[in-house]
């Protein structure tokens, strides 16, 4: 009589225990397929903690995959060519590969030419500005010095993202003190 009282129970917490996986993996599957991917190339790694912690804290699920240089990123990018992201923040003063030189070679690639690309930059020069949308760039953006600035660009990127990104950036111009053009 134990023995069947203890099978029974045994039987109970298999019963729970699938049912609290089968929850989790529901979720975690709604959350990998929900979710926004963000690509940030940069080789400041404190711009970079920076940028993880606001995209950790933003209310949009966004994964965030990073490069230190344009060439790390494109190899990341032809070697995972099923998940492209949704947005790529590109800075532009980088080793081995700078940013202008990274967005001209994205946009030959077929496979990589319609990932919509942000500067993310500390230079503010009109020049900088000039050549990287003529190379293909969606908006450019001088890196914030206010954390709620770089927030609010987050989290209006990642709700935007990524078939209303002009609109988002046009926003964040006249909603921010940071220089943002498109």
């Amino acid at each position: 009589m134990h023995f069947e009282k203890v099978k029974l129970r045994i039987s109970c917490i298999q019963s729970a225990y699938i049912s609290v996986l089968n929850r989790l993996t529901i979720s975690f599957t709604k959350y990998m397929t929900s979710a926004i991917s963000f690509f940030l190339v940069d080789d400041d790694l404190d711009d970079t903690m920076l940028f993880e912690d606001v995209v950790n804290d933003c209310e949009i699920p966004i994964q965030l995959w990073t490069a230190q240089d344009g060439k790390e990123a494109l190899d990341m990018l032809r070697n995972h060519p099923s998940r492209l992201p949704q947005a790529l923040f590109l800075d532009l003063n980088m080793p081995r590969m700078d940013g202008k030189e990274c967005l001209a070679e994205l946009k030959t690639d077929d496979r990589l030419a319609n990932i919509p690309v942000i500067i993310y930059t500390t230079s503010s020069h009109s020049k900088d500005l000039d050549e990287t949308m003529a190379l293909g760039a969606v908006g450019f953006i001088t890196k914030p010095t206010d954390m709620k600035d770089l927030e609010k660009i987050v989290q209006t990127i990642a709700e935007n993202s990524p078939h209303n990104l002009e609109n988002a950036l046009r926003y964040l111009r006249s909603h921010t003190g940071t220089f943002i053009a498109c």
